[in-house]
This record gives structure tokens, sequence and C-alpha cells, in this order.
């Protein structure tokens, strides 16, 4: 998945997450920040669209075209955050997270292969891991309701 999707992901997640009253405070100051990078630095996106209706996949995509169009995708600070408001939503409110379907995070390993995985929001998020030989990853479907993978 490529960075614009996973921001994307993150603040659609977010939007939909702080519409609850009950948010906590580290998910709402977290979509804050990251909403806040982008209206300053890549100002044209309508992010009020994505607000609106987070879980409208035209939405998304075309927030993700923007974001790929203004070189906010390559923006450190912002997949910095996006990252932040991911992590956030996973600890405080998990229902609303998004879907992962490998979450690995501090591993050490010779090698890694990952087949045949289908996943609502993220797909693979591998975090602080250490290989010293090859990483293999195919066949992995992220957002495509209704498809599945075949052996």
């Amino acid at each position: 998945m490529d960075s614009a999707t996973v921001i994307v992901s993150a603040l659609a997640a977010g939007a939909a997450a702080c519409r609850s009253p009950t948010i906590e405070d580290a998910v709402r100051e977290a979509y804050s920040r990251t909403k806040d990078v982008i209206e300053l630095k890549y100002p044209g996106g309508k992010i009020g669209l994505l607000e609106q209706r987070p879980e409208w996949q035209s939405k998304r995509d075309a927030f993700a075209d923007h974001l790929r169009r203004t070189g906010a995708d390559a923006d450190d600070e912002l997949i910095r955050l996006a990252t932040a408001l991911l992590d956030a939503l996973t600890q405080y409110s998990p229902a609303t997270g998004p879907a992962i379907g490998v979450d690995l995070e501090d591993v050490t390993a010779a090698n890694l292969r990952i087949h045949r995985v289908a996943s609502a929001e993220i797909g693979i998020r591998i975090r602080q891991s250490r290989f010293s030989g090859d990483i293999q990853l195919a066949n992995v479907l992220v957002g495509r309701e209704g498809h599945s993978l075949n052996p």
C-alpha cells in the first residue's frame, strides 16, 4: 500500500471515530494534527468531503490522488502523523480503527514471506523490524469488498 493510501485510511478512520462524542482525546488530537498539516501545507484537497463520507471509496480515492499530485505522500512529517493517528485509533478506538490483515512489530528474522492477505483497510503493517534476507509479499488485497483470494 502506498503512503497516500495509508494517510487517507488514517484520515477516514479518524473522521469516523471523531463523530463519536465519547472518543478519546488522544484520537481527536492525532486526527486534528494530521488534518492541520494537510490543510496548511497541501490545501485544495477538499478534506471536508472526506470527513463527510469517510466510508465512500470514491472520496478516499480522490483525496489520495490530491496527496500524490501535491507530493504530500512523500512528506515524512505527514506520514509520521498519519501513523500516530492509526496507532491512537488502534489503542483507544479499535472498533473504528482500520482493519489490518497482518500487523507485525519488533520482529527480527532472516526472511519474511506473506501470501494471500485480504483486508478492508490496511493489508500489511510492519514496524520496527529487521530482516537480513528477502522480504516477499504476494496476493495482498485491500479495500475490495466481495473479492476473495484464490489459493
